[in-house]
């Protein structure tokens, strides 16, 4: 009898704890099945709002911001099925703590500002800062560095050029600044400074640029968790630790930065989504075409054509079909095998 009691009991926990694991091992596939979904949407949103971020127009390119977050949330909203909920896309916002265009100039930050409508109601609104640029000063000299080689210098204190010169602010190429004539007098007292020692030159400017970027992201998550208690979002956004040279790695072109922190799942009380993208405009990944200007006519060259040695004065395009609307016709050097070819007088 006590060994047919002792059996029952046996199976019952056997069974309990069976049952257990298998709801624990069907949560775990949940959870992964929503994972992967949410990953899915986000990256595709990220994905096709990079694409929209540069426009290529003859000879520049042009910065679409807006239409390219404008992409994204439409993108994410209709992967989430909630494109039809202006409440729930409205929630939507409240979870992206950092939504920002990295440039080789500067970043761009998407935010929402809070303006007091009168003294018992608030509105807030979303909107673009103005590009904050790599800032650094010593003291001599206010530096905006550049992602490439390209300073821009204030000489606050006029120490360049000749004491009557009127410029204060120079471009350059920071390794050529030894060359600069307005460099020459500066160069010969102060050979100790950073821009005429490549190595540390090189340190300061990278951890400026990495500094600057996640001081202003570090800001900005502080200033979303004010705002989203407003909303009564409980959650303690945090911006994520990112390695120094992954910022100079990421930014050949311009590229999204966004952070998508706390998002509530269904597989679980108080579990939450959240990732980061950072990705470059999908324009760095296309093909340059130059359009060169002879006698009489236009002529345009694969990038890196034997027969151009200067590429900074010509247009630049981005497929054959503009370099044709335009009316250039192709050299005969870098495309053989193309039938327009330039023409003879």
């Amino acid at each position: 009898m006590n060994f047919s009691r002792i059996s029952i009991l046996f199976v019952i926990i056997f069974l309990s704890v069976t049952v257990i694991q298998d709801i624990e091992i069907s949560r775990d596939k949940v959870r992964v099945e929503e994972t992967q979904r949410l990953n899915r949407c986000f990256n595709q949103a990220v994905d096709e709002a990079a694409d929209m971020l540069v426009k290529a127009d003859p000879g520049q390119l042009i910065l679409q911001k807006e239409k390219a977050i404008d992409v994204f949330f439409h993108t994410l909203s209709a992967s989430l099925g909630i494109l039809s909920d202006a409440a729930a896309q409205q929630e939507l916002f409240s979870y992206f703590p950092i939504i920002s265009v990295v440039t080789d100039q500067g970043v761009y930050l998407y935010f929402r500002e809070i303006f007091k409508r009168d003294e018992k109601s608030q509105i807030s609104q979303m909107q673009w800062s103005e590009c904050i640029p790599y800032t650094y000063e010593d003291s001599d000299f206010i530096y905006q560095f550049t992602m490439g080689n390209t300073v821009r210098i204030y000489d606050k204190n006029k120490l360049l050029g000749e004491p009557d010169d009127e410029v204060m602010m120079y471009e350059i190429d920071y390794r050529e600044a030894v060359e600069k004539e307005a460099f020459q007098n500066y160069y010969h007292s102060h050979p100790e400074c950073m821009l005429f020692h490549e190595n540390e030159y090189q340190s300061i400017r990278q951890e400026t640029i990495a500094d600057r970027i996640e001081t202003l992201f570090s800001s900005y998550v502080t200033e979303h968790n004010l705002m989203a208690a407003n909303f009564g979002i409980a959650y303690e956004f945090s911006f994520p630790r990112v390695d120094q040279s992954e910022w100079m790695r990421a930014v050949d072109s311009p590229s999204l930065f966004i952070l998508f922190q706390g998002y509530p799942v269904s597989y679980g009380l108080g579990e939450t989504y959240s990732d980061f993208s950072f990705s470059a405009a999908s324009i760095n990944k296309k093909a340059l075409y130059y359009v060169e200007q002879k006698e009489w006519y236009f002529l345009y060259h694969r990038e890196g054509c034997p027969s151009l040695t200067e590429t900074e004065e010509l247009l630049v395009f981005y497929n054959v079909e503009e370099c044709a609307r335009y009316g250039a016709y192709a050299c005969a050097e870098c495309f053989p095998d193309t039938g327009a070819k330039m023409p003879v007088k």
